[in-house]
């Protein structure tokens, strides 16, 4: 049976109250400490440890938008630091699609003054904070590190979790295993493609399921062992697109190193100010190249470029109507939304 284990990816950090500290006895009495109401949020492990203040801050406005109490009132009893595997932070919705990048941030857990929690998803800077169901089993989550131990899990296992959390069900156990079977997909479409794209012509060795949800309904879940997933209906029409995990070891994966993660923001910006919609966008292949001139690879018209070579990336995203987007950037201060990259703007890779 093919399996992988899916590798834990940080530890969970508790926001605990701090209890006193005793030093050695004083050798003269000493009047008796006064006591104090615990800080809402004090560091255990140090401030470097700690979500950013945005972060809390959008945790709890989230939950009071939906609970009715103020922000004053609620306590965060617990955060950690997490790797999503795509843009939807681990919340993702039925039919919608999101960009296939690995995305840092944290995992809030808010307590409301009744004793209910709440989940909260956000990227690395609060700018985006995702409300998750109050109290539902971590295990259905779908990012890379929850307080689950997801390390004893298959591929198969927890791409069935996923699967589960996008349908809304409390947990894998709902769904019934009609059909699993080893396959090798013929190319990076996994047996589901979109109409009008390309895709890589690569034997992918993958999985193949045949799942059925509590309604009745069916649905095929199509694995590849550099861990993307596609869930599709009966007739092969891809409904959900997701990254179980990231590799290192498959050349072309969609796992950004940290040299290139400034230039893919700067590209996510650049695309957004062409009116894109990157949460539409799927992230298709990146590779690290040297320009030819200041062009970053797509020249325009008319215009004179500096005669130097530039390091830079290219970054090829691809829209729900399969369309293709190239985005040129440098080392991550520029970059350039190209519909027609120029044949040679790059030197060759060696």
């Amino acid at each position: 049976m093919w399996k992988r284990r899916f590798l834990v990816a940080s530890c969970l950090v508790w926001l605990m109250g701090l209890a006193a500290c005793g030093g050695a006895e004083p050798s003269e009495p000493v009047s008796s400490p006064t006591t104090e109401a615990p800080a809402p949020m004090p560091p255990e492990r140090g401030l470097e440890e700690q979500p950013p203040a945005l972060v809390i801050q959008a945790a709890l406005e989230a939950v009071a938008s939906v609970s009715g109490v103020s922000t004053a009132e609620l306590q965060v009893v617990a955060t950690k630091e997490v790797e999503w595997p795509d843009t939807s932070l681990g919340c993702p919705k039925p039919g919608e699609m999101y960009l296939q990048v690995i995305t840092p941030g944290y995992l809030v857990r808010v307590q409301a003054p009744d004793g209910t929690e709440y989940e909260v998803h956000t990227d690395a800077t609060g700018d985006t904070a995702l409300l998750c169901s109050p109290n539902a089993d971590d295990a259905t989550r779908g990012g890379l590190d929850t307080t689950t131990e997801l390390s004893h899990l298959t591929t198969t296992e927890f791409a069935l979790n996923v699967v589960a959390q996008w349908l809304g069900l409390e947990s894998r156990e709902q769904l019934q295993v009609l059909e699993q079977e080893e396959v090798e997909w013929p190319n990076t479409a996994l047996g589901c493609p979109r109409p009008d794209y390309a895709y890589a012509e690569v034997i992918v060795p993958g999985e193949r399921l045949l799942v059925q949800a509590p309604d009745g309904t069916r649905y095929e879940v199509h694995l590849g062992q550099d861990g993307h997933m596609v869930v599709c209906d009966e007739a092969q029409t891809p409904l959900y697109e997701t990254t179980l995990f990231a590799t290192t070891d498959v050349e072309g994966n969609m796992n950004l190193s940290a040299e290139a993660r400034p230039a893919f923001e700067t590209a996510l910006n650049a695309l957004q100010s062409e009116g894109f919609n990157v949460d539409a966008l799927t992230l298709e292949s990146w590779e690290a190249v040297t320009w030819r001139d200041s062009s970053l690879g797509c020249p325009q018209p008319d215009m004179m470029y500096a005669q130097v070579l530039t390091p830079g990336y290219r970054f090829v995203f691809s829209d729900r109507d399969g369309n293709v987007v190239y985005v040129h950037t440098d080392s991550g201060a520029r970059a350039v939304v190209c519909e027609k990259p120029a044949e040679n703007g790059a030197l060759p890779n060696e």
